[in-house]
């Protein structure tokens, strides 16, 4: 058996399935995190930003990558301690549906973890504040504030999305609920893109070098699929 079909069946293992919810949370949060800040940041930087070229450009980059890597590291926190609380109610008994405070807590968790800290982009939250009101200046007041915004919108989305608006929705399945989602045709197709790239790579001869090489070739691999994935996983909405 092929290296290419030992790791498509790992990949679609039942037993592995949560480890790579947690893996494909970070990779879609990364992913949806800078296709969603770096067009922004790019059209309203140089419309009403100040400074040079040079410094706008800059200031789009921090932006786009301070976003990827806040959703990269919430999403698959979010879906880490959810299948934890998943797992210790299963193992003392519990049966059914998991309790809705688990979606609750893992939110306030990583709302506090990595929303926390006051920054132009945390301040960009998922639930609108008060027209008139500002938002809490105080640090402490905003890491509550971030805390609880982000606690309450997950457990709305798993149980009350109809008050959620329907773009938002669509851009939370794909972060959370498209995390634990995939089939052999994905993994396939992602294995098939990274040993085709790999191949390329064989001349080198510097471990170093080759270890570099095989990364980007899954980097690669994984965002040429992302656009398609994204589109085809919101026509099944």
């Amino acid at each position: 058996m092929s290296l290419e079909k030992k790791l498509t069946q790992v990949a679609l293992n039942p037993a592995y399935h949560d480890f790579f919810t947690v893996v494909k949370g970070f990779r879609n949060g990364i992913v949806y995190g800078a296709k969603i800040r770096f067009p922004h940041a790019l059209v309203m930087t140089f419309l009403f930003g100040r400074g040079t070229p040079r410094e706008k450009l800059a200031f789009i980059l921090r932006a786009t990558k301070q976003h990827a890597l806040n959703l990269g590291t919430f999403t698959p926190l979010y879906k880490f301690l959810t299948i934890a609380l998943r797992r210790i109610y299963e193992a003392t008994g519990g049966k059914g549906a998991v309790p809705q405070w688990h979606s609750l807590v893992a939110g306030l968790i990583g709302g506090y973890y990595v929303f926390g800290e006051r920054t132009p982009v945390n301040e960009q939250t998922p639930a609108d504040w008060p027209a008139g009101k500002p938002k809490p200046t105080d640090k402490s007041w905003f890491a509550a504030y971030a805390t609880i915004t982000w606690g309450v919108v997950m457990w709305l989305h798993e149980y009350r999305r109809q008050t959620i608006q329907t773009g938002m929705v669509n851009s939370m399945d794909y972060l959370y609920h498209n995390a634990g989602k995939w089939d052999r045709q994905r993994a396939q197709d992602v294995l098939q893109r990274t040993f085709s790239h790999m191949r390329s790579c064989l001349g080198c001869h510097d471990t170093a070098s080759e270890a570099l090489s095989i990364l980007q070739a899954l980097i690669k691999s994984v965002a040429t699929l992302s656009a398609d994935e994204v589109a085809r996983d919101r026509r099944n909405i």
